[in-house]
């Protein structure tokens, strides 16, 4: 695949997003491969404008700090320019930069919502999805299934031979837990109808404060913009600021249904326990019959988020297409 390409004269993009923290530290060789397999060579770079497109993934500005380095010493730092995915001070850095956190909210398409969706039966309270089995996923899913029952989870249904690995995290649990069979079969965040049954949904992000190789940064994946597509009432666990960054997108995450204070605490474990404390309290507070009076009551403020995500969507080519031209001018 070819990662470096023209996009105007005089403009290279470089797509990074599949950078590890690995390619990060050996980025000279990763580069060299890149250009060799793009038909291109270092010199390339230097009288070009080069747009880092780290739209794929959460990198943030100190952990592409050793490939800014790098590029400097091929071309002048005022010639790279960023797009980052994750939410960046972007005052701070001595490059430019935009951030576009709306990337990924039409990642590999839309749910399809058959019928009338305001008469969807609920038969769970909470919808908690682990695709990807991680350790800090490990111990928020065993926690949840410990405190509530009314539950639909998964842990490890699209990496079921990693989940294994997991197995102490959820002692009384074979793994993997599917909702819907083997996410290996499917495109991952394409739903079921069975996902529609729940009205809160705990969404695991993929950035994490404990995770080993995750990502520190706020970085919204499929994962948050989904619960909008369908028609669900959300909670994050993620790193801090996650849900600050989701309501400046102008989305109603009900703060009269839930305390999203969690989002300010800066000690994970801490946070996770307030996180567990609302979600009993929810779980206190709500039958499953008043969960179904509760969705019906807020009907048109879930249909307000799909809106608000309709129009994101719609907006995202001109956004990009915008954040770039600012960026290559």
């Amino acid at each position: 695949m070819s990662y470096i390409r023209f996009i105007a004269p005089g403009v290279i993009r470089y797509t990074c997003g599949r950078y590890s923290r690995g390619d990060i530290i050996n980025c000279e060789n990763t580069l060299a491969t890149d250009l060799i397999n793009s038909g291109m060579s270092i010199d390339s770079l230097k009288d070009s404008i080069l747009l880092l497109d780290f739209l794929a993934e959460g990198h943030d500005a100190e952990l592409i700090a050793p490939l800014i380095d790098y590029l400097s010493t091929l071309t002048d730092r005022d010639h790279i320019r960023v797009l980052f995915n994750a939410v960046v001070d972007l005052d701070r850095l001595p490059y430019r930069a935009r951030s576009f956190t709306t990337h990924f909210a039409n990642q590999d398409g839309r749910f399809v919502n058959s019928g009338d969706q305001s008469s969807v039966q609920l038969e769970r309270k909470f919808l908690c999805l682990a695709r990807r089995p991680t350790p800090g996923r490990a111990k928020f899913v065993n926690r949840l299934l410990s405190t509530v029952s009314s539950v639909r989870a998964s842990f490890g249904s699209g990496f079921p031979e990693w989940s294994q690995e997991f197995q102490a995290y959820l002692p009384d649990h074979t793994l993997p837990i599917l909702i819907d069979g083997d996410a290996r079969q499917y495109t991952h965040n394409l739903a079921s109808d069975v996902f529609r049954t729940c009205l809160f949904n705990t969404i695991l992000e993929t950035s994490s404060q404990t995770d080993p190789e995750s990502w520190r940064s706020i970085f919204l994946t499929e994962k948050t913009f989904k619960t909008f597509d369908l028609y669900q009432i959300p909670m994050w666990f993620a790193v801090p600021g996650t849900v600050d960054q989701v309501r400046q997108l102008g989305f109603d995450l009900f703060d009269d249904v839930i305390d999203h204070s969690y989002d300010t605490e800066t000690d994970p474990t801490t946070r996770l326990d307030l996180i567990m404390d609302q979600i009993k309290q929810l779980d206190d507070r709500y039958s499953l019959d008043d969960c179904q009076q509760l969705r019906r009551n807020l009907w048109p403020r879930l249909q307000d988020n799909y809106a608000r995500l309709d129009q994101l969507i719609q907006d995202y080519t001109t956004t990009h297409d915008r954040l770039v031209a600012e960026l290559t001018a």
